[in-house]
């Protein structure tokens, strides 16, 4: 799911031209991260809200709006 959401930001707004680290949120069982993002084809910025588990960093969950 995560792969997909990347491959289809990408063909819509291009490739990233900055990242930035905007907050991290330590829960009970993972780490909660938002960032913004800035690509080549848009004005917009895109948010991106990304847990891992703790134990394993893998992604537990994705949000993304722009």
């Amino acid at each position: 799911m995560y792969i997909q959401m990347c491959s289809d930001i990408d063909n819509e707004m291009g490739d990233i031209e900055s990242i930035e680290p905007i907050e991290v949120l330590m829960r009970a069982d993972s780490k909660f991260t938002l960032w913004k993002a800035k690509y080549s084809k848009s004005n917009f910025m895109v948010f991106w809200a990304i847990g891992f588990d703790l134990e394993t960093s893998k992604v537990q969950d994705v949000l993304v709006q722009w």
